[in-house]
């Protein structure tokens, strides 16, 4: 189904100030059902408003929508799909799991900063991809699969599932897995 056609027939169902917010949402989710029914996927795991997953309190970002590895679920350091406060495009983002956390918590934005800086200069060097900073998997990273009016319901998740750096982010994640580092 086409985004157009989905949004068309769920928005009325939807309260209206929230209505695109919930059909992009809605979407997203259509699509990643109709991904897992190929059982090839299935090792993937949606979150949609999980709270656990928004920075706080440094950037205070939201990434009311994300697909993890779920044999990466426990990783300290796992980089995931995901949008952040926007809800019509998804791209690639580590997240640092500290304590009870699944995102980072801390007082010391620079302290973080200089986590994802080590991960990129002294652990991945070898993956060119990374951003500057080292939280994205490239410098243009919200915007890499963007919803529109044609994006189908049974292509838009596979799409991504398949993309080379959804491959890329999955090395990185084993190598990450592989890196015995608490803080």
């Amino acid at each position: 189904m086409k985004f157009k056609e989905y949004k068309k027939q769920n928005f009325s169902s939807f309260d209206y100030f929230k209505a695109d917010e919930m059909s992009f949402k809605g979407f997203i989710k259509l699509s990643f059902d109709q991904a897992l029914n190929d059982n090839k996927f299935d090792e993937f795991m949606l979150d949609i408003d999980n709270k656990a997953l928004n920075s706080s309190p440094n950037f205070t970002q939201k990434h009311p929508v994300c697909i993890s590895h779920l044999k990466f679920q426990n990783n300290t350091f796992q980089f995931r799909i995901c949008c952040e406060n926007k809800v019509n495009s998804l791209g690639y983002r580590l997240f640092i799991k500290r304590e009870d956390t699944l995102d980072y918590l801390t007082q010391d934005i620079n302290e973080v900063d200089k986590i994802a800086l080590w991960l990129k200069d002294e652990i991945l060097t070898e993956h060119s991809c990374i951003s500057k900073c080292g939280w994205w998997i490239t410098d243009t990273w919200r915007d890499m699969f963007v919803i529109n009016d044609t994006s189908e319901s049974e292509s838009f998740i596979r799409e991504i599932l398949t993309h080379p750096y959804t491959s890329e982010m999955i090395k990185i994640n084993e190598k990450l897995h592989n890196l015995s580092f608490k803080f």
